[in-house]
Protein backbone atom coordinates (compact mmCIF):
# COMPACT_ATOMS: atom_id res chain seq x y z
CA UNK A 1 0.00 0.00 0.00
CA UNK A 2 0.98 3.40 -0.19
CA UNK A 3 2.43 5.57 2.79
CA UNK A 4 0.12 8.71 2.06
CA UNK A 5 -2.96 10.08 2.87
CA UNK A 6 -4.99 11.98 0.53
CA UNK A 7 -6.53 15.50 1.83
CA UNK A 8 -9.65 16.14 2.81
CA UNK A 9 -12.51 13.73 1.46
CA UNK A 10 -10.67 12.49 -1.39
CA UNK A 11 -10.85 8.27 -1.98
CA UNK A 12 -8.41 6.18 -3.51
CA UNK A 13 -9.95 5.49 -7.21
CA UNK A 14 -8.76 2.24 -9.39
CA UNK A 15 -10.15 2.83 -12.44
CA UNK A 16 -9.32 5.59 -15.65
CA UNK A 17 -11.66 8.12 -16.44
CA UNK A 18 -11.98 9.09 -20.18
CA UNK A 19 -9.96 6.59 -22.36
CA UNK A 20 -9.91 7.98 -26.30
CA UNK A 21 -13.34 8.00 -27.98
CA UNK A 22 -14.47 5.37 -30.28
CA UNK A 23 -13.27 5.27 -33.85
CA UNK A 24 -15.40 4.54 -37.70
CA UNK A 25 -13.50 0.85 -37.18
CA UNK A 26 -15.33 0.19 -33.71
CA UNK A 27 -19.10 1.61 -34.09
CA UNK A 28 -21.07 -0.80 -32.16
CA UNK A 29 -23.90 -2.62 -33.60
CA UNK A 30 -27.21 -0.17 -34.03
CA UNK A 31 -30.20 -1.01 -31.30
CA UNK A 32 -33.07 -2.61 -32.70
CA UNK A 33 -36.44 -1.03 -32.08
CA UNK A 34 -38.40 -3.86 -34.01
CA UNK A 35 -42.03 -2.57 -34.21
CA UNK A 36 -41.39 0.74 -32.19
CA UNK A 37 -39.00 1.50 -34.64
CA UNK A 38 -42.23 3.04 -36.98
CA UNK A 39 -43.47 5.54 -34.03
CA UNK A 40 -42.19 8.89 -33.47
CA UNK A 41 -44.18 9.25 -30.18
CA UNK A 42 -45.05 6.50 -27.43
CA UNK A 43 -45.76 6.41 -23.79
CA UNK A 44 -47.44 4.63 -21.13
CA UNK A 45 -49.79 6.87 -19.49
CA UNK A 46 -50.43 9.50 -21.21
CA UNK A 47 -49.65 11.84 -24.38
CA UNK A 48 -50.46 15.93 -24.46
CA UNK A 49 -49.50 17.91 -27.60
CA UNK A 50 -49.73 22.12 -27.34
CA UNK A 51 -50.38 24.20 -30.74
CA UNK A 52 -49.64 23.13 -34.55
CA UNK A 53 -47.66 19.69 -33.83
CA UNK A 54 -46.26 18.68 -36.97
CA UNK A 55 -45.77 14.46 -36.51
CA UNK A 56 -44.30 11.94 -39.20
CA UNK A 57 -44.74 8.81 -38.07
CA UNK A 58 -47.15 6.35 -35.73
CA UNK A 59 -48.03 7.71 -32.16
CA UNK A 60 -48.56 4.75 -29.61
CA UNK A 61 -50.25 4.89 -26.18
CA UNK A 62 -50.58 1.65 -23.77
CA UNK A 63 -52.03 0.73 -21.34
CA UNK A 64 -53.36 4.69 -20.98
CA UNK A 65 -55.78 6.52 -22.87
CA UNK A 66 -54.98 10.11 -22.11
CA UNK A 67 -54.39 11.58 -25.65
CA UNK A 68 -55.05 15.49 -25.77
CA UNK A 69 -54.44 18.11 -27.93
CA UNK A 70 -54.05 16.80 -31.14
CA UNK A 71 -57.22 18.24 -33.15
CA UNK A 72 -54.58 20.84 -33.59
CA UNK A 73 -51.22 19.14 -34.83
CA UNK A 74 -50.62 17.18 -37.91
CA UNK A 75 -49.97 13.37 -37.82
CA UNK A 76 -48.38 11.90 -41.16
CA UNK A 77 -49.11 8.35 -39.30
CA UNK A 78 -51.51 6.07 -37.08
CA UNK A 79 -52.39 6.63 -34.21
CA UNK A 80 -52.60 3.36 -31.44
CA UNK A 81 -54.18 3.87 -28.47
CA UNK A 82 -54.42 1.01 -25.79
CA UNK A 83 -54.68 -1.73 -27.92
CA UNK A 84 -52.16 -4.91 -29.18
CA UNK A 85 -50.38 -2.75 -31.70
CA UNK A 86 -49.55 -0.01 -29.05
CA UNK A 87 -48.73 -2.85 -26.71
CA UNK A 88 -46.12 -4.23 -28.53
CA UNK A 89 -44.37 -1.42 -28.94
CA UNK A 90 -44.33 -0.70 -25.92
CA UNK A 91 -43.02 -4.21 -25.03
CA UNK A 92 -40.63 -4.14 -27.79
CA UNK A 93 -39.47 -0.29 -26.47
CA UNK A 94 -38.64 -1.88 -23.26
CA UNK A 95 -36.56 -4.62 -24.62
CA UNK A 96 -34.81 -2.02 -26.63
CA UNK A 97 -34.07 -0.14 -23.31
CA UNK A 98 -32.55 -2.89 -22.00
CA UNK A 99 -30.12 -4.29 -24.23
CA UNK A 100 -27.73 -1.31 -23.41
CA UNK A 101 -25.98 -1.43 -20.46
CA UNK A 102 -27.66 1.16 -17.96
CA UNK A 103 -25.09 4.16 -17.40
CA UNK A 104 -22.89 4.01 -14.78
CA UNK A 105 -22.88 -0.11 -14.46
CA UNK A 106 -19.75 -1.94 -15.25
CA UNK A 107 -20.68 -5.21 -16.78
CA UNK A 108 -18.27 -7.67 -18.62
CA UNK A 109 -17.63 -6.61 -22.47
CA UNK A 110 -18.48 -2.76 -21.38
CA UNK A 111 -16.27 -0.54 -23.46
CA UNK A 112 -18.35 2.46 -23.22
CA UNK A 113 -16.94 6.10 -22.79
CA UNK A 114 -17.15 8.56 -19.82
CA UNK A 115 -18.43 11.74 -20.75
CA UNK A 116 -16.35 14.04 -18.36
CA UNK A 117 -18.81 16.14 -16.78
CA UNK A 118 -21.50 14.80 -18.45
CA UNK A 119 -21.19 18.00 -20.84
CA UNK A 120 -21.92 17.81 -24.06
CA UNK A 121 -21.22 21.24 -24.87
CA UNK A 122 -18.37 21.86 -27.90
CA UNK A 123 -17.24 18.48 -28.26
CA UNK A 124 -17.27 16.63 -31.58
CA UNK A 125 -17.91 12.33 -30.90
CA UNK A 126 -17.06 9.34 -33.07
CA UNK A 127 -19.13 5.87 -33.03
CA UNK A 128 -19.12 4.47 -29.70
CA UNK A 129 -20.95 4.46 -26.78
CA UNK A 130 -20.95 7.44 -24.25
CA UNK A 131 -22.16 7.19 -21.04
CA UNK A 132 -22.54 9.42 -17.75
CA UNK A 133 -24.00 8.24 -14.23
CA UNK A 134 -26.12 10.65 -13.41
CA UNK A 135 -27.34 13.56 -16.02
CA UNK A 136 -26.02 14.67 -19.74
CA UNK A 137 -26.49 18.34 -20.83
CA UNK A 138 -26.23 20.04 -23.33
CA UNK A 139 -26.78 23.95 -23.73
CA UNK A 140 -24.61 24.57 -26.93
CA UNK A 141 -23.96 22.47 -29.91
CA UNK A 142 -22.40 18.73 -29.84
CA UNK A 143 -21.15 16.97 -32.99
CA UNK A 144 -21.39 13.30 -34.24
CA UNK A 145 -18.60 12.19 -36.65
CA UNK A 146 -19.07 9.48 -38.67
CA UNK A 147 -15.61 9.54 -40.53
CA UNK A 148 -17.60 8.67 -44.09
CA UNK A 149 -18.81 5.47 -42.73
CA UNK A 150 -22.66 6.11 -43.07
CA UNK A 151 -23.29 2.67 -40.60
CA UNK A 152 -21.81 4.30 -37.51
CA UNK A 153 -23.79 4.32 -34.57
CA UNK A 154 -23.49 6.56 -31.42
CA UNK A 155 -25.23 5.75 -28.52
CA UNK A 156 -25.39 8.30 -25.25
CA UNK A 157 -26.75 7.11 -22.14
CA UNK A 158 -27.54 9.29 -18.97
CA UNK A 159 -27.93 7.92 -15.81
CA UNK A 160 -30.98 10.69 -14.63
CA UNK A 161 -31.84 12.98 -16.83
CA UNK A 162 -31.18 14.24 -20.60
CA UNK A 163 -31.59 18.12 -20.75
CA UNK A 164 -30.74 20.78 -23.43
CA UNK A 165 -31.08 23.95 -23.42
CA UNK A 166 -33.11 26.76 -25.56
CA UNK A 167 -31.36 26.47 -29.16
CA UNK A 168 -28.83 24.38 -28.49
CA UNK A 169 -28.47 21.73 -31.06
CA UNK A 170 -26.77 18.68 -32.42
CA UNK A 171 -25.20 18.20 -35.68
CA UNK A 172 -24.04 15.20 -38.02
CA UNK A 173 -21.54 15.45 -40.03
CA UNK A 174 -19.04 12.88 -42.32
CA UNK A 175 -21.85 10.41 -43.47
CA UNK A 176 -23.64 9.97 -39.74
CA UNK A 177 -27.10 9.37 -39.76
CA UNK A 178 -30.08 10.37 -36.99
CA UNK A 179 -31.17 6.28 -37.82
CA UNK A 180 -27.80 5.57 -35.83
CA UNK A 181 -28.24 7.75 -33.06
CA UNK A 182 -29.84 6.86 -29.65
CA UNK A 183 -30.49 8.48 -25.95
CA UNK A 184 -30.65 6.38 -22.96
CA UNK A 185 -32.19 8.18 -20.55
CA UNK A 186 -32.05 6.52 -16.90
CA UNK A 187 -35.30 8.81 -15.90
CA UNK A 188 -36.91 12.18 -17.92
CA UNK A 189 -35.75 13.86 -21.32
CA UNK A 190 -36.65 17.47 -21.46
CA UNK A 191 -35.51 19.68 -24.61
CA UNK A 192 -35.29 23.07 -24.35
CA UNK A 193 -37.06 25.52 -26.92
CA UNK A 194 -36.28 25.52 -30.39
CA UNK A 195 -33.59 22.62 -29.85
CA UNK A 196 -32.84 21.27 -33.06
CA UNK A 197 -32.30 17.43 -31.51
CA UNK A 198 -31.01 14.36 -33.43
CA UNK A 199 -31.70 10.54 -32.91
CA UNK A 200 -33.79 8.41 -30.84
CA UNK A 201 -34.68 8.83 -27.08
CA UNK A 202 -35.45 5.84 -24.83
CA UNK A 203 -36.85 7.58 -21.85
CA UNK A 204 -37.02 5.10 -18.57
CA UNK A 205 -39.63 7.77 -17.48
CA UNK A 206 -41.18 10.75 -19.54
CA UNK A 207 -40.40 13.13 -21.92
CA UNK A 208 -41.11 17.17 -22.72
CA UNK A 209 -40.62 19.29 -25.84
CA UNK A 210 -40.55 22.59 -25.01
CA UNK A 211 -41.65 25.42 -27.81
CA UNK A 212 -40.61 25.06 -30.86
CA UNK A 213 -38.19 22.17 -30.60
CA UNK A 214 -37.82 19.67 -33.39
CA UNK A 215 -36.57 16.21 -33.32
CA UNK A 216 -35.06 14.14 -36.50
CA UNK A 217 -35.92 10.88 -34.45
CA UNK A 218 -38.28 9.83 -32.20
CA UNK A 219 -39.29 10.19 -28.41
CA UNK A 220 -40.35 7.10 -26.68
CA UNK A 221 -41.34 7.71 -22.88
CA UNK A 222 -42.23 4.66 -20.56
CA UNK A 223 -39.59 2.46 -21.00
CA UNK A 224 -39.64 1.03 -17.49
CA UNK A 225 -41.87 3.32 -15.67
CA UNK A 226 -45.83 2.96 -16.23
CA UNK A 227 -46.12 6.87 -15.35
CA UNK A 228 -43.79 7.78 -18.73
CA UNK A 229 -45.91 10.80 -20.43
CA UNK A 230 -44.92 12.60 -23.39
CA UNK A 231 -45.24 16.83 -23.41
CA UNK A 232 -45.52 18.28 -26.85
CA UNK A 233 -45.60 22.01 -27.62
CA UNK A 234 -45.64 23.02 -31.10
CA UNK A 235 -43.13 20.71 -31.97
CA UNK A 236 -41.71 18.99 -35.43
CA UNK A 237 -40.78 15.07 -35.12
CA UNK A 238 -39.71 13.14 -38.03
CA UNK A 239 -39.06 8.79 -37.75
CA UNK A 240 -35.95 9.16 -39.45
CA UNK A 241 -34.97 6.70 -42.28
CA UNK A 242 -31.02 5.50 -43.08
CA UNK A 243 -30.12 6.43 -46.65
CA UNK A 244 -28.36 2.83 -48.21
CA UNK A 245 -24.89 1.89 -47.11
CA UNK A 246 -22.23 3.35 -49.18
CA UNK A 247 -18.86 1.60 -50.08
CA UNK A 248 -16.86 4.69 -50.29
CA UNK A 249 -15.41 5.59 -46.53
CA UNK A 250 -13.14 7.63 -45.49
CA UNK A 251 -10.10 6.93 -43.42
CA UNK A 252 -10.07 7.86 -40.01
CA UNK A 253 -7.93 10.40 -39.06
CA UNK A 254 -4.48 9.86 -36.79
CA UNK A 255 -4.88 11.54 -33.71
CA UNK A 256 -2.66 14.46 -32.75
CA UNK A 257 0.22 13.27 -30.77
CA UNK A 258 0.57 14.83 -27.08
CA UNK A 259 3.33 15.26 -24.83
CA UNK A 260 2.48 15.19 -21.15
CA UNK A 261 4.66 17.00 -18.80
CA UNK A 262 4.59 17.10 -14.90
CA UNK A 263 5.91 18.60 -11.70
CA UNK A 264 5.58 18.09 -7.99
CA UNK A 265 4.24 21.70 -6.16
CA UNK A 266 7.67 20.88 -4.20
CA UNK A 267 10.69 19.03 -4.50
CA UNK A 268 11.13 18.66 -0.59
CA UNK A 269 8.84 19.15 1.68
CA UNK A 270 8.68 18.37 5.78
CA UNK A 271 6.51 15.36 7.26
CA UNK A 272 3.23 16.16 7.73
CA UNK A 273 3.15 19.22 4.97
CA UNK A 274 1.08 18.31 1.63
CA UNK A 275 2.17 18.05 -2.24
CA UNK A 276 0.26 18.19 -5.63
CA UNK A 277 1.05 17.27 -9.08
CA UNK A 278 0.93 19.24 -11.85
CA UNK A 279 0.31 18.37 -15.63
CA UNK A 280 0.56 19.92 -18.65
CA UNK A 281 -0.63 18.90 -21.74
CA UNK A 282 0.75 19.56 -25.53
CA UNK A 283 -0.04 18.96 -28.67
CA UNK A 284 2.19 18.58 -31.60
CA UNK A 285 0.03 20.75 -33.90
CA UNK A 286 -0.26 23.51 -31.36
CA UNK A 287 -3.87 23.04 -30.52
CA UNK A 288 -4.98 22.80 -26.57
CA UNK A 289 -5.62 19.66 -25.89
CA UNK A 290 -8.81 19.10 -24.12
CA UNK A 291 -9.65 15.96 -21.54
CA UNK A 292 -8.74 14.97 -18.44
CA UNK A 293 -5.56 13.65 -16.42
CA UNK A 294 -5.93 10.75 -14.06
CA UNK A 295 -3.07 11.33 -11.47
CA UNK A 296 -1.33 8.42 -9.85
CA UNK A 297 0.88 7.94 -6.11
CA UNK A 298 3.28 4.78 -5.95
CA UNK A 299 5.17 4.07 -2.25
CA UNK A 300 8.04 5.64 -0.66
CA UNK A 301 10.76 4.49 -2.75
CA UNK A 302 9.60 3.47 -5.65
CA UNK A 303 11.08 6.14 -8.08
CA UNK A 304 9.70 4.32 -11.46
CA UNK A 305 6.15 5.12 -10.46
CA UNK A 306 3.41 4.09 -13.06
CA UNK A 307 -0.54 4.02 -13.49
CA UNK A 308 -0.03 0.24 -12.62
CA UNK A 309 2.20 0.82 -9.91
CA UNK A 310 0.64 3.39 -8.63
CA UNK A 311 -2.86 4.13 -6.14
CA UNK A 312 -4.90 6.62 -8.03
CA UNK A 313 -6.06 10.11 -6.66
CA UNK A 314 -9.98 10.64 -7.47
CA UNK A 315 -11.46 12.17 -9.14
CA UNK A 316 -9.42 12.34 -12.65
CA UNK A 317 -9.05 16.24 -13.42
CA UNK A 318 -10.22 17.81 -16.42
CA UNK A 319 -7.65 19.42 -18.13
CA UNK A 320 -8.31 23.47 -18.25
CA UNK A 321 -6.03 25.17 -20.95
CA UNK A 322 -4.18 22.04 -21.05
CA UNK A 323 -3.61 22.29 -17.29
CA UNK A 324 -4.43 19.98 -14.63
CA UNK A 325 -3.64 19.55 -10.68
CA UNK A 326 -3.80 16.47 -8.67
CA UNK A 327 -5.49 16.19 -5.32
CA UNK A 328 -3.36 16.88 -2.31
CA UNK A 329 -1.62 14.25 -0.89
CA UNK A 330 0.38 13.86 3.05
CA UNK A 331 2.95 11.25 3.24
CA UNK A 332 2.91 9.53 6.66
CA UNK A 333 6.82 8.79 6.28
CA UNK A 334 9.85 10.36 5.43
CA UNK A 335 11.50 9.04 2.00
CA UNK A 336 11.18 9.43 -1.70
CA UNK A 337 7.65 9.61 -3.66
CA UNK A 338 6.71 9.71 -7.09
CA UNK A 339 3.73 10.41 -9.11
CA UNK A 340 2.42 9.20 -12.46
CA UNK A 341 0.28 10.64 -14.93
CA UNK A 342 -1.92 9.40 -17.79
CA UNK A 343 -3.92 11.87 -20.03
CA UNK A 344 -7.18 10.89 -21.57
CA UNK A 345 -8.17 13.39 -24.61
CA UNK A 346 -11.88 14.00 -24.80
CA UNK A 347 -12.29 13.10 -28.48
CA UNK A 348 -10.61 11.38 -31.57
CA UNK A 349 -8.82 14.72 -32.07
CA UNK A 350 -5.81 13.99 -29.67
CA UNK A 351 -4.24 11.12 -29.06
CA UNK A 352 -3.74 9.94 -25.69
CA UNK A 353 -0.37 9.96 -23.51
CA UNK A 354 1.46 9.22 -20.00
CA UNK A 355 4.33 9.75 -17.89
CA UNK A 356 6.20 7.54 -16.19
CA UNK A 357 8.41 8.99 -12.95
CA UNK A 358 12.04 9.06 -12.73
CA UNK A 359 14.49 10.50 -10.22
CA UNK A 360 16.18 12.54 -12.93
CA UNK A 361 12.81 14.42 -13.75
CA UNK A 362 10.68 16.45 -11.68
CA UNK A 363 7.39 13.79 -11.24
CA UNK A 364 9.50 12.80 -7.47
CA UNK A 365 9.83 14.45 -4.21
CA UNK A 366 11.81 13.95 -0.89
CA UNK A 367 10.18 14.28 2.08
CA UNK A 368 12.24 15.10 5.44
CA UNK A 369 11.73 14.68 9.06
CA UNK A 370 10.23 17.66 10.86
CA UNK A 371 13.30 19.77 12.21
CA UNK A 372 13.20 20.28 16.37
CA UNK A 373 14.27 23.11 17.25
CA UNK A 374 16.43 24.55 19.97
CA UNK A 375 15.14 25.47 23.20
CA UNK A 376 16.75 27.31 26.19
CA UNK A 377 15.55 28.95 29.14
CA UNK A 378 16.85 30.91 32.04
CA UNK A 379 14.90 31.85 35.59
CA UNK A 380 15.22 35.33 36.70
CA UNK A 381 17.05 34.47 39.62
CA UNK A 382 19.53 31.91 41.10
CA UNK A 383 18.61 32.26 44.45
CA UNK A 384 16.08 33.65 46.35
CA UNK A 385 14.49 34.54 49.69
CA UNK A 386 11.20 32.79 50.63
CA UNK A 387 8.01 34.36 49.94
CA UNK A 388 9.88 36.22 46.88
CA UNK A 389 8.51 35.25 43.11
CA UNK A 390 11.03 33.63 40.27
CA UNK A 391 9.95 33.96 36.34
CA UNK A 392 11.35 31.68 33.33
CA UNK A 393 12.34 32.41 30.19
CA UNK A 394 12.87 30.26 26.98
CA UNK A 395 14.01 31.01 23.98
CA UNK A 396 13.44 29.07 20.67
CA UNK A 397 15.47 28.73 17.93
CA UNK A 398 14.94 26.93 14.32
CA UNK A 399 17.51 24.83 12.19
CA UNK A 400 20.44 25.70 10.29
CA UNK A 401 18.19 26.15 6.83
CA UNK A 402 17.02 29.22 9.53
CA UNK A 403 13.76 29.90 10.70
CA UNK A 404 11.71 31.15 13.84
CA UNK A 405 9.93 28.69 15.81
CA UNK A 406 5.77 29.65 16.29
CA UNK A 407 3.59 28.11 19.01
CA UNK A 408 3.37 28.00 22.55
CA UNK A 409 5.40 27.19 26.14
CA UNK A 410 3.72 25.60 28.91
CA UNK A 411 6.29 25.94 31.91
CA UNK A 412 7.07 23.68 35.03
CA UNK A 413 8.25 24.00 38.16
CA UNK A 414 9.73 20.81 40.53
CA UNK A 415 10.80 21.33 44.09
CA UNK A 416 11.83 21.81 46.91
CA UNK A 417 15.02 19.66 46.93
CA UNK A 418 14.48 18.41 43.17
CA UNK A 419 17.83 18.40 41.49
CA UNK A 420 16.26 17.12 38.24
CA UNK A 421 12.95 18.55 36.60
CA UNK A 422 10.78 17.68 33.76
CA UNK A 423 7.17 18.38 32.60
CA UNK A 424 6.20 14.66 33.65
CA UNK A 425 7.81 15.24 37.05
CA UNK A 426 6.36 18.80 37.76
CA UNK A 427 3.63 21.13 38.18
CA UNK A 428 2.30 23.24 35.26
CA UNK A 429 2.21 26.76 36.25
CA UNK A 430 0.15 29.79 34.58
CA UNK A 431 -1.17 29.58 31.18
CA UNK A 432 0.75 27.89 27.94
CA UNK A 433 2.70 31.38 27.01
CA UNK A 434 2.86 32.11 22.92
CA UNK A 435 5.97 32.47 21.76
CA UNK A 436 6.81 36.09 20.20
CA UNK A 437 9.57 36.46 17.81
CA UNK A 438 10.95 33.04 19.63
CA UNK A 439 10.72 34.48 22.97
CA UNK A 440 8.34 34.11 25.82
CA UNK A 441 8.40 34.42 29.70
CA UNK A 442 6.64 32.24 32.37
CA UNK A 443 4.04 33.56 34.78
CA UNK A 444 5.44 34.27 38.36
CA UNK A 445 6.06 31.43 40.54
CA UNK A 446 6.41 31.82 44.38
CA UNK A 447 7.81 29.09 46.15
CA UNK A 448 5.82 28.09 49.72
CA UNK A 449 9.21 26.39 51.14
CA UNK A 450 12.90 27.13 51.30
CA UNK A 451 14.79 24.43 49.01
CA UNK A 452 16.22 23.72 45.52
CA UNK A 453 13.83 24.44 42.67
CA UNK A 454 14.26 23.83 38.95
CA UNK A 455 11.97 24.37 36.16
CA UNK A 456 10.96 22.55 33.00
CA UNK A 457 9.54 23.49 29.73
CA UNK A 458 7.39 22.09 26.99
CA UNK A 459 7.28 23.92 23.35
CA UNK A 460 3.60 23.22 21.28
CA UNK A 461 4.22 24.17 17.52
CA UNK A 462 1.62 26.12 15.89
CA UNK A 463 1.81 24.42 12.20
CA UNK A 464 3.93 21.11 10.72
CA UNK A 465 7.36 23.61 10.00
CA UNK A 466 9.21 22.52 13.60
CA UNK A 467 8.35 19.43 15.95
CA UNK A 468 7.61 19.80 19.66
CA UNK A 469 10.17 19.69 21.99
CA UNK A 470 10.93 19.48 25.92
CA UNK A 471 13.80 20.67 28.05
CA UNK A 472 14.70 19.03 31.10
CA UNK A 473 16.04 21.48 34.17
CA UNK A 474 18.45 20.67 36.20
CA UNK A 475 21.48 22.38 37.81
CA UNK A 476 23.77 21.82 35.38
CA UNK A 477 21.98 23.96 32.74
CA UNK A 478 21.20 26.62 34.86
CA UNK A 479 17.26 25.94 34.96
CA UNK A 480 16.77 26.23 39.23
CA UNK A 481 17.20 28.36 41.83
CA UNK A 482 17.93 27.94 45.63
CA UNK A 483 15.25 29.74 48.41
CA UNK A 484 16.35 30.43 51.66
CA UNK A 485 14.96 31.36 54.55
CA UNK A 486 15.06 35.34 55.48
CA UNK A 487 17.66 36.35 58.16
CA UNK A 488 16.55 37.08 61.58
CA UNK A 489 18.69 40.05 63.46
CA UNK A 490 18.54 39.65 67.09
CA UNK A 491 16.28 42.65 69.24
CA UNK A 492 18.99 44.47 71.87
CA UNK A 493 18.33 43.81 75.47
CA UNK A 494 17.61 47.57 77.35
CA UNK A 495 18.32 47.17 81.77
CA UNK A 496 14.72 47.66 83.02
CA UNK A 497 14.66 51.09 85.26
CA UNK A 498 13.38 50.60 88.63
CA UNK A 499 10.99 53.23 90.04
CA UNK A 500 10.23 53.45 93.58
CA UNK A 501 6.78 51.64 94.71
CA UNK A 502 4.32 54.66 95.31
CA UNK A 503 3.38 55.36 98.96
CA UNK A 504 1.02 53.38 100.38
CA UNK A 505 0.30 55.32 103.87
CA UNK A 506 3.09 53.54 105.90
CA UNK A 507 6.06 55.54 107.36
CA UNK A 508 8.33 52.92 105.67
CA UNK A 509 6.64 52.33 102.31
CA UNK A 510 7.30 55.44 100.78
CA UNK A 511 10.60 57.24 99.29
CA UNK A 512 10.72 60.22 101.95
CA UNK A 513 11.09 57.90 105.03
CA UNK A 514 13.65 56.38 103.68
CA UNK A 515 15.04 59.53 102.92
CA UNK A 516 14.92 60.64 106.25
CA UNK A 517 16.07 57.64 107.97
CA UNK A 518 19.31 58.03 105.61
CA UNK A 519 19.93 61.57 106.44
CA UNK A 520 19.50 61.15 109.78
CA UNK A 521 22.17 58.31 109.59
CA UNK A 522 24.76 60.97 108.15
CA UNK A 523 23.83 63.67 110.71
CA UNK A 524 24.61 61.34 113.14
CA UNK A 525 27.76 60.33 111.99
CA UNK A 526 28.74 63.99 111.32
CA UNK A 527 28.09 64.46 115.08
CA UNK A 528 30.06 61.82 116.59
CA UNK A 529 32.55 62.55 114.35
CA UNK A 530 33.08 66.16 115.67
CA UNK A 531 32.72 64.61 119.55
CA UNK A 532 35.71 62.55 119.19
CA UNK A 533 37.65 65.79 117.49
CA UNK A 534 36.97 68.21 120.50
CA UNK A 535 37.59 65.73 123.02
CA UNK A 536 41.08 65.08 121.36
CA UNK A 537 42.02 68.44 121.51
CA UNK A 538 40.69 68.93 125.39
CA UNK A 539 43.25 66.09 126.41
CA UNK A 540 46.32 68.01 124.63
CA UNK A 541 45.64 71.26 126.03
CA UNK A 542 45.65 69.40 129.99
CA UNK A 543 48.80 68.05 128.92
Amino acid sequence: MVALTTVASLVLFGGLVGPAMASASSSPAPISLQTAGSFAILAQAAISNSGASVITGNIGLYPGTSETGFSSAVVNGTTYINDATAQQAIADLSTAYNTVTPAGTASAGDTSTTVAGGLLNGQTFGPGVYNYSSGLDLTTTVTLDAYGNSNAVFIFQAGSTLTTASASSVVLTNGAQACNVFWQVGSSATLGSTTAFVGTIMAATSASLDQGASVDGRVLAGAVNSTGAVTLIDNAITVPTCASPTTTTTPTPTPTSTALTTAASSSTITLGNSVTDVATVTSANGATPSGSVQFYACAVGDTACTSSAGTALTPAETLINGVATSPSVTPSAVGTYCFAAVYSPSNSSFASSSETSTTANTECFAVTATPIPTITTTPSATGVVLGTSVTDSATLVGTTAGGTPTGSVQFYACGPNSALCAPSLGTAFGPSEPLVGGAVTSSTFTPTLVGLYCFSTAYSPSGTTYAGVAETGSTINGECFNVTAPVVIPPVVVPPVVVPAAHTGEPWAGWVYWALIGAAGILGITLAMQGVTRRRSTRRTEH
